[in-house]
């Protein structure tokens, strides 16, 4: 089948090719930007609503902040009118719930009461008849204590059925909420929020320069359309969109709705409904603004939340706002309609414009196949004469090119000629590099077999040295001229019997019994050694091995002596107070083990680090190390077939080994090894 369409492809005509080419292009590009299109311009409407929704908390935020800070205003200057205070004068006392009411309805409040300082007798804004507690409720009394000490004081709280019944019974039957099932969320038959969120203030009263009491009083937010609406059209305006609003505001107690503009589809407003489970997590248990997409009264929002707090700072509530989505997913359909129509219309043009196109090649192309035939029949010297400056244009003009090229093609290999001679001097120089390698291989050999010859000339007279020193040092008194002398001898006599020991390590090529060797028990067993030591007091241990790791063919003891180097550099650069980190992994793609040893010491200075696996180089203090450890593990591993890696920075340096898996037949028989051990050298080139 897909010959004969080949086939079929082939019969059609170039124009019709061309034509139909064209047209695919253009189809095509049209879905892909259609498609990104689409992409960006929901992106960018969706960022743009993000950030009026962003904007609409804060706005919303500062529309409660002024209604909280209306109420202490008001609170504060009932407290301070004349009306009160002829009040409190003996004799009228029993104007004072009348004078309260008014007061209340005059500044616009729901509840007002006033405590007295000398008996903490209550008088509420009720009717004479009513009864009036004498006890002060909790949490007023927190706000009646700080306005007895002369503050005005005011914040959000939250009061119960109780309290709401002493100050006004209308109150806690408008707190009374049922909580409804929506969503993920659900509730039992009854369930309901009697408590109420209230903005509370109070302020002292003052008469003849004392305080004589205290006004309290404030709003219940519970199902307070009034507020709703004035922070709805501050934020959204009074726009209206269908049968809602621009947006939608509410105010949720811990993660129930209290006071909302969100109505269900008879219209009515859904008090009771639940938070959105990520909106009340992080606001109301986190307590941070929070922004999402949820899916409120039948459509999706872009809704953001804030947390309400009580005078003590605790999270009480939510105030959220949110924007619908639609609006800004139509204007993105609108848009891209008018795309799609554009295209199409691009689409018939670019059809006519073909059909020209076309016809204008046919002609030149003709010409061309002209010129062919006769080159073909064996006249090389025959052009094309095509003279247009298009692609066809080119074409012919390449041809001929291609014609005069031939004659050239001997200046093209004697170029060619040159290119390789350029080639064989690179791969000359390096062939240099790896000569040079070698011989600084060489060179720390020789370094190696000196310093054994060195430390094996100089070990005896030192311990000679060291031996009759303390034995004089043991015949001195205290205050004996030559001790403080024979004490300075003896301790540099042991410095130097280091460094030899040292010597003799770097230099000591051979001896080792490699074997197939389990690399955690190794490193563990190693650490528990090292832990044990006074400098590591103040050291952190952290291990993560591999549980799965494979084995390694090395001399247990020499891969002990790795790490033991390794870590005690670590502790040294860390200056023995840090956190020191020991990994073990594999890695399947080049079949290695992988040791890595961080610290969080002060790291290697950058120009050190190209020297810190040469022989003698060190940069700690003199009488602290030899320079020789680093050197002695490169060695180690390099015969073990390994490599070393060093990552290093001011907050510490990571050493990285990597070993060769071990394959299980690598390890050799006993006989082999007592064969090994008895003859040293055989194997071994001279």
């Amino acid at each position: 089948m897909l010959n004969t369409m080949i086939s079929r492809l082939s019969d059609i005509s170039l124009r019709a090719k061309v034509t139909i080419s064209f047209v695919l292009i253009v189809i095509c590009g049209t879905a892909i930007s259609t498609f990104l299109g689409s992409k960006i311009i929901t992106r960018s409407m969706l960022n743009e609503a993000l950030k009026q929704v962003r904007h609409g908390l804060n706005v919303a935020e500062m529309v409660y902040a002024a209604r909280l800070d209306n109420v202490r205003k008001s609170v504060t200057g009932a407290a301070e009118t004349a009306q009160l205070a002829s009040a409190l004068t003996p004799g009228k006392e029993g104007t004072l719930p009348l004078v309260l009411s008014q007061l209340r309805d005059k500044n616009r409040l729901q509840f007002l009461a006033y405590v007295s300082a000398r008996d903490r007798r209550i008088v509420r804004a009720l009717e004479p008849s009513a009864r009036q507690p004498d006890e002060i409720p909790q949490p007023i009394s927190y706000f009646v204590r700080q306005a007895m000490s002369g503050k005005v004081v005011a914040s959000t709280s939250l009061l119960s059925r109780d309290v709401l019944m002493q100050e006004d019974p209308a109150l806690a039957e408008r707190a009374d909420i049922p909580i409804l099932a929506d969503g993920s969320q659900t509730a039992a038959e009854g369930d309901r929020i009697s408590q109420g969120m209230v903005l509370v203030a109070a302020a002292p009263v003052i008469a003849g320069n004392r305080s004589v009491g205290v006004l309290y009083g404030g709003i219940l937010l519970n199902r307070d359309e009034e507020l709703i609406e004035q922070i709805n059209d501050f934020v959204f305006g009074a726009k209206q969109e269908g049968k809602g609003t621009a947006g939608i505001t509410t105010i949720f107690l811990r993660n129930v709705r209290i006071a909302t503009n969100v109505r269900g589809a008879s219209g009515e407003r859904l008090a009771g409904g639940h938070a959105p489970a990520d909106i009340y997590r992080a606001v109301s248990l986190e307590g941070k603004s929070f922004y999402t997409r949820s899916f409120v009264s039948g459509s999706w929002h872009l809704t953001a939340g804030k947390p309400i707090r009580d005078h003590q700072g605790q999270i009480v509530g939510i105030l959220g706002v949110g924007i619908p989505e639609n609006p800004f997913l139509d204007v993105r359909t609108s848009m891209m309609m008018t795309f799609l129509l554009v295209a199409g219309i691009g689409i018939l043009v670019v059809l006519v414009i073909t059909y020209f196109i076309t016809r204008s090649m046919i002609y030149p192309l003709e010409e061309m196949v002209k010129a062919t035939n006769r080159i073909a029949a064996g006249n090389l010297d025959q052009k094309v004469t095509i003279t247009s400056n298009d692609e066809i244009g080119i074409l012919a003009d390449s041809f001929n090119k291609m014609l005069a090229s031939i004659k050239t093609m001997k200046l093209e290999l004697e170029e060619w000629g040159r290119t390789l001679e350029e080639k064989v001097d690179k791969r000359t120089e390096e062939l240099v590099a790896v000569q040079i390698q070698m011989a600084q291989s060489e060179k720390l050999a020789s370094i190696g077999r000196l310093a054994a010859g060195v430390a094996h000339e100089i070990n005896n007279p030192l311990a000679g040295i060291l031996t009759f020193s303390m034995l004089a040092l043991e015949d001195c008194d205290d205050d004996h001229p030559l001790k403080e002398s024979l004490e300075v001898i003896v301790k540099q006599t042991l410095r130097c019997r280091e460094t030899v020991k040292g010597l003799l390590g770097f230099a000591r090529q051979s001896g080792a019994a490699p074997s197939i060797t389990e690399v955690n028990s190794i490193v563990d067993k190693t650490l528990l050694l090292l832990e044990n030591q006074a400098i590591f007091q103040n050291i952190r241990t952290v291990r993560n091995f591999d549980a799965e790791l494979p084995r390694v063919f090395i001399d247990a003891g020499e891969l002990q002596q790795v790490i033991v180097n390794i870590v005690i550099n670590a502790v040294d650069a860390m200056e023995e107070n840090g956190s020191l980190t020991i990994e073990t992994s594999q890695s399947p793609q080049t079949q290695e083990i992988l040791i890595r040893i961080k610290d969080t010491g002060k790291g290697i200075p950058d120009d050190a680090l190209p020297f810190i696996f040469e022989p003698f180089f060190t940069t700690k203090k003199v009488g602290k190390g030899t320079g020789l450890g680093l050197a002695i593990v490169h060695g180690i591993v390099t015969r073990a077939g390994g490599k070393m890696e060093v990552e290093t920075s001011p907050k510490g340096t990571i050493f990285t080994i990597r070993l060769p898996m071990a394959i299980e037949e690598e390890e050799p028989d006993e006989a082999d090894r007592q064969s090994q051990n008895a003859d040293p050298g055989a194997g071994k080139s001279s």
